[in-house]
């Protein structure tokens, strides 16, 4: 299976399961200048990389902040952030991102951990909640087109 976590910059006591937010990522940050939520960046594995993204997301969930990111579906409450929440996102020790890493880069897991930092970042420096859509694909193991994302990550300001 492959994994994409999309983070979200969200108006306080919104809930993104009103948002179009297929719509948000498509056209990117300014997508919808007047939504409530906007797109801020997302983290993404391929099937041979989903493992090492997914224990990323459990030990972010130990934070707080991002408890449940790991879980499918849309974060039904969005968190207050801090810049403070941001910079714990990234701030593990060699020996915990070795461990995570397995097969993985840990070049990949640091720059999963410093996009996922970026948009609790952003979010917090724009007076806005953090929330995220957190999708697996659907055809497992299998190639599944469109759901079947490549490892990477990308952080819109």
């Amino acid at each position: 299976m492959a994994l994409r976590i999309d983070f979200f910059s969200v108006s306080e006591g919104h809930d993104l399961e009103r948002v179009d937010l297929a719509a948000l990522v498509a056209g990117g940050p300014r997508a919808a200048a007047d939504s409530v939520a906007r797109w801020d960046g997302y983290v993404a594995a391929s099937d041979a990389d989903e493992a090492a993204l997914v224990e990323l997301a459990a030990l972010w969930s130990t934070h707080g902040v991002l408890a449940g990111v790991g879980v499918q579906g849309i974060c039904e409450t969005p968190r207050a952030v801090s810049a403070t929440d941001a910079a714990a996102l990234d701030s593990f020790d060699d020996a915990t991102i070795e461990l995570l890493a397995g097969e993985t880069a840990v070049e990949q897991i640091r720059s999963w951990s410093a996009a996922a930092a970026q948009c609790v970042g952003v979010a917090a420096a724009s007076d806005h909640h953090v929330g995220w859509w957190t999708r697996f694909d659907t055809g497992g193991s299998v190639d599944d087109g469109a759901e079947e994302w490549l490892t990477g990550s990308a952080v819109h300001d």
